[in-house]
């Protein structure tokens, strides 16, 4: 398990939840994507960890023709092959997951899973661990992968606007991001430039007042930057799920009234040959 957190560490994630049936692992929950342990894999249920979430099976023989999973088939019919982000390209999305309330349904597997842990209607990127050890994902590509599958989603015209809001302000807040984060480093080099002069000047038993003041200064500017970029990480997280969930239910609703309308022009058909 430490090998398993280095390496997701390593690409930028950290891992929120474990869910776990009959003491061993089933999938990990890593934010943008879930990263499930194939059947061949026993990995045993970590000691101790609060992360840990026991789950069951919620399988029947309607399962796979769920709307859910029917939803879910269509998100990955409209993937793109590759991320065309600024991220770069990432590895191809073949899987995907869908939360709602406690149940988890993933299209790959036709499994449907269920939990005591609630969670917001979301989707995740859905990918076995021994092709995650093997891949090229990181964070900042999932995340960009997750916003284009969410953004081909179809949706009616009168909601058509709101998503495009929802697509600005999500694309505001992560520019903003990044801008605090260059600045974070930026400063982040300075501070270090100034200790290292700091050292210099105590080997000759001597302290630079004036240096000291600017160290102190930066310090204080890098905590109101590190302080901003809390703040920014956690409204795109609560953007991402906001959008999530008004895509999906959007979707489905411009699903069931696109098929609503083809039902009635096979009635109307029906009609005027009866005629």
């Amino acid at each position: 398990m430490d090998r398993l957190e280095k390496l997701f560490n390593s690409k930028g994630f950290s891992v929120k939840k474990i869910y776990c049936f009959e003491k061993s692992v089933v999938f990990f929950d890593i934010g943008f994507m879930m990263i499930y342990v194939p059947s061949d894999i026993v990995l045993p249920q970590p000691r101790d960890d609060r992360r840990v979430v026991a789950i069951q099976p919620n399988d029947s023989e309607d399962t796979p023709y769920s709307p859910q999973f029917k939803q879910l088939e269509r998100i990955l019919e409209r993937c793109p092959t590759r991320a065309t982000t600024t991220a770069g390209a990432a590895a191809r999305v073949t899987d995907v997951t869908r939360l709602q309330g406690c149940l988890f349904y993933c299209v790959g597997r036709k499994r449907c899973w269920k939990s005591a842990h609630r969670n917001l209607s979301s989707i995740r990127i859905a990918l076995d661990l021994d092709e995650f050890i093997k891949s090229k994902w990181t964070k900042s590509k999932a995340k960009d992968s997750l916003l284009e599958v969410l953004c081909g989603m179809d949706v009616i015209d009168v909601l058509d606007q709101r998503k495009n809001e929802y697509m600005q302000y999500i694309k505001e807040v992560a520019k903003e991001s990044d801008s605090l984060a260059r600045d974070a480093s930026q400063i982040t080099h300075v501070i270090q430039g100034l200790r290292d002069r700091c050292k210099q000047n105590k080997s000759f038993v001597s302290v630079d007042v004036d240096l000291v003041h600017k160290m102190a200064q930066k310090e204080s500017l890098l905590l109101d930057y590190r302080k901003k970029q809390k703040l920014a990480k956690s409204m795109f997280k609560t953007a991402m799920a906001n959008f999530a969930k008004f895509i999906i239910e959007a979707e489905q609703s411009t699903h069931e009234l696109d098929e609503a309308e083809k039902t009635m022009k096979k009635a109307m058909a029906s009609i005027d040959a009866m005629a």
